[in-house]
């Protein structure tokens, strides 16, 4: 080797080394660089309902009360390396998120939305926060297991284990001393089931309608008297119904199992034309009673459609359908009715798990439909819940 190709060869040597010195101080400053920059934003799943929604009438119009649970994935900076994965100096840990949200019943407009609770998933026996009930004017809530709760709601002992309470117009948390409650109004139970929400007849005025199959209305036709179907039953088999009419007359002695027995006369079928699939007259199971409505008197068929649940609002005078109204929600959990509309709660169909014959739930869905006129407003709370715009 000449002296010319050795000095050759140390400069190309230098040169790789200085390329490499150049490369870890870059890719140090690099790292410098993003560790100085703040974690990932929370990446949130849909939240999903907890329990039923609550609707509460107040002198500016009703309000509705949900409480949801949300998981986020939340990312923390760590200054040292961790056992976890870590992106840009960042690991990840899971947290359920508990909000309160309010709207209102008739446009499904979000006033506030407050979170009342953060914590990382631990023991499958930890108690959520619950919903406790309204006033109208003051909302309570319970954070964990506290035992059974008075009626009355305001209780002495304090948080967490007595009711918390917020302002029912703006969600603001109330530190005074426990206020007076009006008549509390109080979350239903869960209904997952159609067939909760439906009856086989409803008492409008003085008059029995009823939803009757081709087999019932041949014994209706035959024996009114004992035909009829009093009080309510469930009406959910997979058949037609028909609307049928009986005028009420005077209470006759209760007999055996039957309780309080009426007089009827006057049995007609309403409106031939219609049937309904699976049909029954829509039920509040807060009230344990079916919805009826006014001008003109009537009340509502909730029954299935080619594709989706349909609610029909019928004049209980003729059996005409006044209008119809085709339900977002695969299944309900909710029902309650107002002044000026009906809310319906559900999931949509999140069609089957693949490979399996389970059945997924989709979003939740509130829907507020107009009595007047049968529109329908939806929210869709999955999507609301990812929305950085939400009114908080």
């Amino acid at each position: 080797m000449t002296a010319a190709e050795a000095g050759q060869g140390k400069g190309s040597a230098g040169w790789a080394a200085l390329a490499f010195f150049v490369a870890v101080i870059a890719a140090g400053g690099w790292v410098m660089l993003r560790a100085d920059q703040p974690a990932p934003p929370d990446e949130p799943d849909p939240a999903q309902i907890v329990g039923t929604p609550l609707r509460v009438p107040g002198v500016q119009g009703d309000r509705v009360f949900v409480l949801t649970d949300q998981h986020l994935r939340r990312w923390e900076k760590r200054s040292r390396p961790s056992s976890r994965l870590m992106v840009d100096g960042a690991v990840h840990y899971s947290v359920h998120r508990w909000e309160l949200w309010a709207l209102d019943a008739d446009t499904l407009q979000v006033l506030w939305r407050r979170v009342l609770r953060e914590a990382r998933p631990t023991a499958p026996s930890e108690t959520p926060p619950r919903l406790l009930g309204s006033d109208g004017v003051h909302v309570w809530w319970q954070a964990g297991e506290a035992g059974a709760m008075p009626e009355g709601i305001p209780a002495q002992a304090p948080p967490p284990l007595g009711p918390q309470v917020l302002n029912a117009s703006d969600g603001a948390p109330r530190t005074a001393e426990f206020p007076e409650a009006g008549p509390v109004h109080r979350p239903a139970e869960a209904e997952h089931t159609v067939w909760r929400y439906q009856s086989g007849s409803v008492r409008v005025a003085e008059r029995w309608l009823g939803l009757v199959t081709d087999e019932e209305a041949e014994r209706l036709e035959r024996d009114p008297e004992r035909a009829l179907r009093w009080p309510d039953r469930a009406a959910m088999a997979q058949e037609d119904y028909g609307l049928w009419q009986a005028r009420i007359g005077a209470a006759l002695p209760p007999s055996g199992f039957d309780g309080a027995r009426h007089r009827f006369a006057d049995t007609r079928r309403l409106a031939p034309a219609e049937r309904f699939r699976q049909a029954g007259w829509l039920r509040e199971p807060a009230r344990d009673a079916a919805v009826t409505a006014s001008s003109p008197d009537g009340a509502y068929v909730l029954h299935r459609g080619a594709s989706a649940w349909q609610i029909d609002r019928i004049d209980g005078d003729d059996g005409r359908r006044l209008w119809r109204a085709e339900l977002p929600q695969a299944r309900l959990i909710g029902v309650s009715a107002g002044a000026r509309s009906l809310l319906v709660a559900g999931t949509r169909d999140g069609g089957r798990v693949p490979g399996t014959d389970y059945e997924q739930l989709g979003g939740t869905v509130l829907s507020a439909i107009a009595l007047a006129d049968g529109r329908r407003t939806d929210f869709d709370l999955a999507k609301a819940s990812l929305a950085k715009d939400a009114a908080r």
